[in-house]
């Protein structure tokens, strides 16, 4: 029974609440913490992540009967499953939700897809130095934020500073639970004169990370890119059945951001790369796409992200028009149009006709078979000397 778990912070990560946990009680080892929380011994396997914790239901069954938390708080707000869940479907996931309640063989990463994305999430876990010194004015202690953690995210929404890195390297097999303390962070600001004219950019993409972070929608992938050309035909960047000129679109798109700030965002583009990501963006339905393009994406197309949540009606792609074309010449006046040549050319056969004017031998031997076999020979005599 674990009667001392710490109340967890706002926006604090799962991962950080252990950590303090394992600080309070002077655990001195990992698998002593696991068993804690998770009620395993040392031949037992739990899936270990800051960012998608697993067994979560464990975790609460081991809590007092009296606490009042419970896996759906802990996985939505205090976990990333918010960010990168925001845009797949219900059925994925929830999918996603029921192993980190229960447990699954496969890392959620890779249930996410974060291993094959383009999209690198940090290597180390990120801070602001001004809430990391209110906390210790405030608590007596700081904790692991998870907006901070959000790939793109730059500067603090609150202290408008940068993030900085902290000493916790998250990508080590074995990393250890450890708090947020004078040992992994330096409170100092970060000199941000290399990034500052993109802060800007950055303080909508975080707005727009915390109203993901916030709701429970999901879109059906096929809603979203219908979404997207609705807005791009709005912007003459796509043709009336919703084709997307590439060409013009990928100009507009560079225009809005700058080189630099789509490199920071780990999504450069190119006009002349073939496999450019915002070429393949909109047309690929069935693969998993970053969050972070879908805000870049969202915020070119100068719309509100509550607006794509929605569910307006939407068009995509319209079906070809069918042509309505008067054909120039009526059946009658094709017929007569054939008499005359086989008169100015009595003795053609078949094949010599056909290359005098191929397009009228087609069209009638299709439409009007029956009478061009009936007047059309299908051979001429050979002379004898």
């Amino acid at each position: 029974m674990l009667n001392n778990f710490p109340v967890l912070y706002p926006d604090e990560l799962f991962y950080s609440a252990i950590a303090r946990y394992r600080q309070a009680n002077a655990i001195d080892s990992k698998l002593g913490v696991e068993r804690d929380i998770y009620g395993i011994e040392r031949h037992h396997k739990v899936g270990k992540s800051v960012y998608f914790p697993q067994k979560l239901e464990t975790f609460i069954e081991r809590l007092p009967f009296y606490g009042n938390l419970s896996v759906d708080e802990l996985i939505w707000e205090h976990t990333m499953f918010p960010f990168y869940t925001a845009f797949m479907t219900d059925d994925k996931t929830n999918e996603i939700f029921e192993a980190m309640s229960y447990g699954n063989r496969m890392s959620i990463e890779n249930m996410v897809g974060i291993p094959m994305s383009k999209i690198k999430t940090p290597q180390f876990l990120r801070y602001c130095p001004c809430c990391y010194e209110e906390d210790l004015n405030k608590l007596g202690e700081s904790y692991w934020r998870r907006l901070p953690q959000v790939p793109g995210a730059l500067y603090c929404p609150i202290h408008k500073v940068l993030y900085k890195d902290s000493a916790i390297d998250i990508t080590k097999e074995n990393l250890d639970y450890i708090c947020a303390d004078d040992d992994v962070c330096n409170e100092e600001t970060a000199n941000d004169e290399e990034v500052v004219e993109y802060k800007e950019l950055d303080e909508r993409y975080v707005r727009n990370v915390q109203w993901l972070m916030q709701n429970r929608i999901r879109l059906p992938p096929n809603y979203i890119s219908s979404f997207y050309i609705d807005r791009l035909r709005e912007a003459e960047l796509t043709s009336y059945v919703g084709n997307i000129k590439m060409t013009e679109f990928l100009e507009a798109f560079q225009g809005h951001y700058s080189a630099n700030y789509l490199e920071l965002m780990q999504s450069a583009v190119s006009i002349d790369e073939r496999n450019s990501w915002t070429k393949l963006f909109i047309r690929n339905t069935s693969k998993n796409r970053s969050p972070l393009r879908h805000l870049l994406m969202l915020q070119f197309l100068k719309v509100q992200l509550a607006k794509l949540f929605e569910m307006e009606p939407v068009i995509g792609k319209r079906p070809k028009k069918k042509s309505n074309r008067v054909p120039i010449y009526s059946s009658e006046e094709r017929k007569q149009q054939w008499l005359v040549l086989l008169t100015e050319h009595p003795n053609a056969n078949r094949k010599e006709l056909r290359k005098i004017n191929n397009g009228l031998f087609a069209w009638l031997r299709i439409h009007e078979r029956e009478w061009f076999d009936e007047v059309t020979p299908k051979g001429c005599k050979r002379r004898r000397d």
